[in-house]
C-alpha cells in the first residue's frame, strides 16, 4: 500500500459522509416537496459543496507525490474533512416539517453551512498555493488570473451570501458565487 493510498483511506469516510448526508437530504426534499418550499438557496448550497467537493478530490489527487504519512498531515486531514462533514450537515433540517421553507432553513444556518466552507477553502487554497509555489505553470497568465480571481472575486458572493438581510439578495450571491466557481474550476483545469 503506498501512503497516498493510506491517506485516502481514512479521508474519504468524512468526504463520502458528507456526499451522502446531502444527496439523503435533496432526496427526502424532492419526496416531500409537496409540504414545504425547496426554493433556490440550499439546491444552489448543494452545488457549491459538489463543485468544492470535486476541487477537493482533484486537488487531493495532485498532493499525492508529496504527502508524507505523520500524525500532522493525518490530524490536518481528519479536521479538514470532519469539519467539510459537518458543514454539509447543515445543509438539510433533519425534519421536514410542513410549511417549512428551505430558504429560510439556509437564512438561519448559513454561518455553519456556508461560512464553515469558506473557512475551510481559504484554508485549503493557502495549503494548495504553498505547496505548488515552487512549479512551474504551463500557464502562468492563467494561473496568476486564478489566485487573483480567488481573493477580489470568489470571496465577494460568499461575503455577500453570508451577509444578505433578505432571500432575494442570499439568491443573487449564491448565483454569483456557483458561476464564479464553475468559472475558476475551469480555468484552473485550462491552465494544466
Amino acid at each position: 500500500m503506498y501512503p497516498f493510498d493510506y491517506i485516502v483511506l481514512f479521508f474519504a469516510i468524512p468526504v463520502g459522509l458528507a456526499l451522502a448526508e446531502m444527496a439523503q437530504g435533496l432526496a427526502l426534499a424532492l419526496r416531500r416537496r409537496q409540504k414545504f418550499a425547496i426554493g433556490m438557496l440550499t439546491p444552489l448550497l448543494v452545488l457549491f459543496l459538489l463543485i468544492l467537493t470535486s476541487l477537493l478530490i482533484e486537488s487531493f489527487w495532485d498532493f499525492r507525490e508529496r504527502l508524507n504519512v505523520d500524525a500532522p498531515v493525518i490530524f490536518a486531514g481528519f479536521v479538514f474533512t470532519y469539519a467539510f462533514y459537518v458543514a454539509a450537515s447543515f445543509v438539510f433540517p433533519e425534519d421536514f416539517e410542513e410549511g417549512v421553507s428551505l430558504d429560510d432553513w439556509f437564512m438561519a444556518k448559513r454561518a455553519y453551512s456556508l461560512g464553515w466552507t469558506s473557512i475551510l477553502v481559504l484554508g485549503f487554497f493557502f495549503t494548495y498555493v504553498g505547496m505548488t509555489a515552487g512549479e512551474k505553470v504551463k500557464y502562468p497568465v492563467i494561473a496568476g488570473l486564478v489566485v487573483a480571481t480567488f481573493f477580489a472575486i470568489i470571496f465577494f458572493p460568499i461575503i455577500a451570501a453570508l451577509r444578505a438581510k433578505t432571500v432575494r439578495g442570499a439568491t443573487i450571491a449564491m448565483v454569483v458565487l456557483n458561476v464564479v466557481y464553475i468559472l475558476g474550476a475551469a480555468a484552473l483545469v485550462m491552465s494544466r
